[in-house]
Formats: structure tokens, C-alpha cells, sequence
């Protein structure tokens, strides 16, 4: 018998290098890294501060704009508007 075999491999009980123990391995660091985040958003909500979560950096850049638009406008200053010392 040569080193490749004609005979179907069943997916099933292939070694560690797997298509289905690799999908495992990867919906378990999922699983684990969900977990974590959720007793995050517990902690943190507790004590009020909010988390956020992106899948693209782009999207951090847009989430971020608005957040300091929203607290200059809590500040008094609108945008374009210079900031003047009383």
C-alpha cells in the first residue's frame, strides 16, 4: 500500500488535523471567548460603563466620532464651535 490510499476517509475519525476537530477547536475558543465577554458586560454594566465590541477597526473609528460629538455636546460646544475660557 502507498502512502496515499484510494479508499474514502471518514471525516469522522480522522487524526487531530481534522476538518471537524479543528471546527471543535474553534467554536470552543468561541464559546470561551463569548463566555468571557458576557461576564464582562455583567461586570461593567454594574458599574456602568459600557462595552463595545467591533469586527472591523473601521467600525471603531465611527463608534468613536460619535461618542466625542456626544460628550462636546454635553460639554456646551457644538461642533465647529471654539471654546471660550469665562
Amino acid at each position: 500500500m502507498g502512502y496515499f490510499s484510494s479508499a474514502p476517509r471518514s471525516v469522522a475519525t480522522t487524526p487531530s488535523d481534522s476538518p471537524v476537530l479543528a471546527a471543535q477547536v474553534v467554536n470552543k475558543k468561541l464559546d470561551l471567548w463569548l463566555r468571557r465577554l458576557e461576564r464582562a458586560h455583567e461586570l461593567l454594566d454594574q458599574q456602568g460603563v459600557a462595552l463595545y465590541t467591533w469586527r472591523k477597526g473601521q467600525d471603531v473609528m465611527v463608534e468613536a466620532e460619535g461618542i466625542i460629538k456626544e460628550a462636546l455636546q454635553e460639554m456646551g460646544r457644538d461642533k465647529g464651535e471654539a471654546h471660550r475660557e469665562p
